[in-house]
């Protein structure tokens, strides 16, 4: 408008508070420099985008002059051009007319086109705070929607596409109540948390890795103050689980993304606040009362469980969430292993059966002798024999199989439902949050001696490198294959299986609103042994593991109530 031509150039109205035609075109075109120096495009990488006025158009402005009542009537039109040297995914605008000390900040309409298509509705460009636009080169728009349901059909594509996290300049706040903890995860903008906290750089636009690494402590330790959780009574000191910085591109949240430098105008800081419990918590009550101008409210996402997420509003005069279980927490169950078919055992008491052995013997010998005196002596010495079975009967047995007594057998189904069986109790196992728990759980399926190298192994097996090493949580156990391989009887009797599996295990982790599904698929053989009242792996070889299917998806929030 020509009143802002007025208040940056510091024209003066003449007769009548009329600004003369030679002015305000004088002024228009020292405007030039002006806009390209207060109007910024950054590209993909962070770069400042030259840019050059081509056209000036300042036909609004007549002959005579403008009165200082018309000045917000009139305009001037400047057509500016920023070439590109290639194709960008992703283009950055930023405004800050009159300089960061403006008293009266500038808010600029930045709409914006693709294909000549207009991509979202009108945004207000506020002083200082960047917007950017994501330009989909894979499925370019090709025709404006037709209706308010192709906008919203669009949108919906949109925010798939982007994992939810479709606004740069947004402040992302998603929170998770499990058995084990309650999460907070928080995604905003480098410039949103610098109005609570500057960081200290030594290039003003970009932060490098180096300093990214430098300001971690004092990042968490303010949120850490922040952000206050009491879980069923007592406060819960959070840890810190991660803290990293974002560029644009989505792929930084599917997965592990590596430091790099990053423009302040496009990078986004994420945080992970853990707060552990010891059990299920049954109610959960946060706090976040730390607003600026760009946070004038947290809108977080809620997730319970396998709940639909809701969405809840901390605002300055409702700053809390409170949340009470209404259920019994569901507990871990481990399936009943089948107790194996032992063969038919004798127990024979050494002792005893000795004993009366020697009495028979004892009692031929003397009998041979004459009567009276044979009589006797066989009494003398059997009697001692005697007592001695009787009491020694309950101690030193030995347990033999019984002669000529079926062995029984396994067959390749039972063999392949106990296989199922013992891996979904090992998987199951990893559900509980102390290593001790997890142990014992184990232990169910596992011979101790196997213990320590299985948990090591299947704990690798379930972390997730891409999410920083977070261990997915197992949702399903699928024996694809199994056959017996051999059967055989240990030298106590208890027989021995080696069966052969290819199974696969989905696993998920959720962060950030999105889940993280990873399905993998092992083969192995084991041996399972038979104990006295069930049966355990003893041994086992891994002869292939390899990954299935690796996918990111999205839940979508409803507002609560």
């Amino acid at each position: 408008m020509l009143e802002d031509l007025v208040m940056y150039h510091g024209l003066r109205a003449g007769e009548e508070q009329r600004f003369t035609v030679a002015d305000l075109k004088q002024a228009a075109a020292q405007h030039r420099d002006f806009v390209l120096q207060y109007f910024t495009i950054r590209n993909a990488e962070g770069q400042q985008v030259p840019g050059q006025v081509v056209h000036l158009d300042t036909t609004d402005i007549p002959a005579e002059g403008v009165l200082q009542s018309e000045l917000m009537a009139r305009n001037v039109f400047y057509h500016l051009v920023f070439p590109l040297a290639q194709q960008q995914d992703f283009l950055t605008f930023t405004q800050t007319f009159g300089g960061a000390e403006a008293v009266l900040p500038a808010v600029m309409e930045l709409v914006t086109f693709h294909n000549r298509i207009l991509l979202h509705q009108p945004v207000q460009l506020t002083q200082g705070r960047p917007h950017t636009v994501w330009l989909n080169w894979a499925t370019p728009p090709t025709k404006a929607p037709q209706s308010w349901e192709e906008y919203q059909q669009g949108k919906q594509e949109e925010a798939h596409q982007q994992l939810g996290i479709t606004s740069y300049s947004g402040l992302y706040s998603f929170i998770y109540i499990t058995d084990q903890e309650v999460r907070h995860e928080i995604l905003l903008p480098l410039l949103t948390f610098e109005k609570w906290l500057p960081l200290a750089r030594s290039n003003a636009d970009f932060l490098e890795v180096a300093e990214q690494h430098t300001v971690r402590d004092e990042i968490a330790a303010f949120f850490r103050q922040r952000n206050p959780v009491v879980i069923d009574g007592m406060t819960v000191t959070p840890v810190v689980t991660r803290l990293q910085f974002f560029g644009l591109d989505i792929n930084d949240f599917a997965q592990n993304a590596q430091p790099r430098r990053l423009s302040v105008y496009q990078a986004r800081l994420g945080i992970i606040l853990s707060y552990p419990s010891k059990g299920a918590p049954k109610q959960v009550h946060m706090t976040w009362d730390t607003f600026n101008a760009y946070a004038s409210f947290l809108r977080s996402v809620v997730y319970v469980h396998e709940h639909d997420p809701k969405i809840h509003l901390f605002k300055k005069d409702e700053p809390h969430l409170t949340w009470t279980r209404e259920s019994d927490a569901p507990q871990t169950r481990l399936s009943t292993v089948p107790t194996p078919m032992l063969p038919t055992m004798w127990s024979l008491p050494l002792i005893s059966i000795g004993a009366f052995l020697g009495t028979v013997l004892w009692g031929g010998v003397t009998m041979r002798q004459r009567r009276a005196k044979g009589l006797a002596r066989c009494l003398l010495g059997v009697l001692p024999l005697l007592i001695l079975g009787v009491l020694c009967w309950p101690i030193g047995h030995l347990e033999v199989r019984a002669p000529f007594a079926e062995v029984p057998q396994v067959t390749d189904t039972e063999a392949r439902q106990l296989s199922l069986t013992l891996l979904h109790n090992i998987y199951r196992a990893f559900d509980y949050r102390d290593e001790s728990d997890t142990y014992d759980a184990l232990a169910h399926s596992v011979d101790g001696e196997l213990l320590e190298t299985l948990y090591v192994q299947i704990q690798k097996g379930l972390q997730m490198q891409e999410q920083g090493g977070a261990v997915a949580r197992v949702q399903a156990v699928n024996l694809v294959d199994s056959h017996l391989v051999a059967s055989a009887t240990t030298a106590d009797g208890l027989p021995r299986l080696e069966v052969q599996c290819r199974w696969r295990v989905t696993g998920t982790v959720e962060h950030w609103g999105h889940i993280h599904t990873r399905e993998n698929e092992y083969e192995a053989v084991f041996t399972v042994s038979a104990q006295p009242d069930t049966w355990k792996i003893t041994d086992y070889e891994v002869l292939d593991e390899q990954r299935v299917r690796f996918e990111t998806g999205l839940r979508i929030a409803k507002r609560s109530g």
